[in-house]
């Protein structure tokens, strides 16, 4: 169950399109300060902060549905514990349901560090535009 926006299908193939496949390289090198980036207009980094901002809402909001998901099965898991049910498949419904809320979390974590980087350029480029 990983949840992948399209925009971040899209947003993933534009940002290894223009840094690069490996993430080592992306990591250690901000795109921005060597260039690869910078060809980029206000308008357009606009356009990708909120395409990444939906992303982050949708995330967010898979994240909600699956802690729900999570809390209401370990809430099933109670009660079979009560009646002395066997809880062991609601058990792994919860355990794959955890797991699809780390790779969430994962997501969400690239999808901010990809938004903060833009922001940051965003507000670079309005500072010069001033200047």
């Amino acid at each position: 169950m990983r949840y992948v926006p399209f925009h971040q299908l899209f947003l993933n193939l534009f940002w290894h399109g223009l840094v690069g496949e490996d993430e080592a390289e992306v990591a250690a090198e901000d795109p921005f300060l060597t260039g690869r980036l910078r060809s980029l207009t206000v308008d357009q980094i606009k356009q990708i902060t909120r395409a990444l901002s939906q992303d982050r809402r949708k995330i967010n909001q898979h994240i909600e549905k699956i802690n729900s998901e999570i809390e209401n099965n370990s809430q099933t898991v109670e009660n079979l514990k009560l009646v002395g049910g066997d809880p062991e498949e609601v058990l792994e419904k919860i355990n794959k349901l955890t797991d699809a809320g780390q790779q969430l979390s994962l997501q969400l974590q690239k999808v901010d560090e990809q938004l903060r980087k833009f922001r940051e350029r965003e507000d670079a480029l309005k500072l010069e535009i001033k200047d």
